[in-house]
């Protein structure tokens, strides 16, 4: 003779198809807004490298400023996209020392004979290619020196 067991003993366990298809909703609802985060957060890097490159580059330039009597050659608009030491000889001698990081879009120039408010002297503009917005620096002949911050459209084309 068979006994009975109780339902107590033979009650299943786990997620019924609902409670599952739930589950998967809220993980990809949080997926996505890390994704959209994390690319921000890439963005923002990518700007603060530029603002340390552009600062680096400004140190540079007063260093190669002062290090001739004359001041260093007119350098004409000179544009680098590629890692490491510049390739433009007007550019080196202009910024001494001066390394460029990865994924960096890099624009100097120098006029050596401005010396009045309406002309620009100095330009300096840094691209990051992971953000977009680009920082630029100039100064005019007559020594006034404007920085434009978080300016949209940088990229490295």
């Amino acid at each position: 003779m068979r006994t009975e067991k109780s339902n107590i003993y033979r009650s299943e366990s786990g997620f019924t198809l609902i409670e599952l298809l739930t589950i998967i909703g809220i993980v990809g609802i949080l997926a996505s807004l890390s994704l959209t985060s994390l690319k921000v957060y890439k963005s923002d890097a990518g700007y603060s490298v530029a603002e340390k490159t552009l600062m680096d580059a400004r140190i540079a330039l007063e260093a190669g400023i002062t290090a001739t009597e004359s001041g260093p050659d007119t350098v004409p608009l000179y544009v680098q996209k590629v890692q490491g030491a510049l390739q433009n000889a007007g550019a080196t001698e202009l910024l001494p020392g001066m390394r460029l990081p990865y994924n960096v879009k890099f624009q100097v120039e120098h006029d050596n004979e401005c010396d009045m408010l309406a002309c620009q002297a100095e330009l300096i503009q840094v691209d990051h290619c992971h953000s977009n917005e680009f920082i630029r620096w100039v100064r005019f002949g007559d020594g006034s020196e404007f920085q434009f911050d978080n300016v949209a459209g940088g990229d490295c084309t």
